[in-house]
């Protein structure tokens, strides 16, 4: 096996093992933010990245207390596309527990 594809089976191990120890994954989304487009790219990331991983969403607002919601028929797994997408929209972040 080249060092490459070493490399590559060793990633996709540690993901795989990452992956079976988080049980729940957070969106935590400011409701001044939470626009159309910010749920459709959302709905297309949880979509592209089944897991094994419960979904929930906490939307925080100053004026009020904070919602937080549980999707029962979708799961999740954390993955490269999804943590991309919470890099580049630094108003978002995910809590896993």
């Amino acid at each position: 096996i080249a060092r490459n594809e070493m490399e590559i089976q060793y990633d996709h191990e540690q993901i795989d093992t990452r992956n079976k120890l988080i049980e729940k994954i957070t969106f935590n989304v400011p409701l001044d933010q939470l626009t159309s487009t910010l749920v459709e790219d959302l709905a297309e990331i949880v979509r592209e990245s089944p897991g094994d991983a419960d979904l929930f969403f906490n939307i925080s607002s100053p004026e009020s207390s904070n919602i937080t919601l549980m999707s029962r028929s979708v799961k999740v797994r954390v993955d490269r596309h999804l943590v991309r997408y919470i890099k580049e929209h630094p108003e978002i972040s995910i809590s896993i527990n």
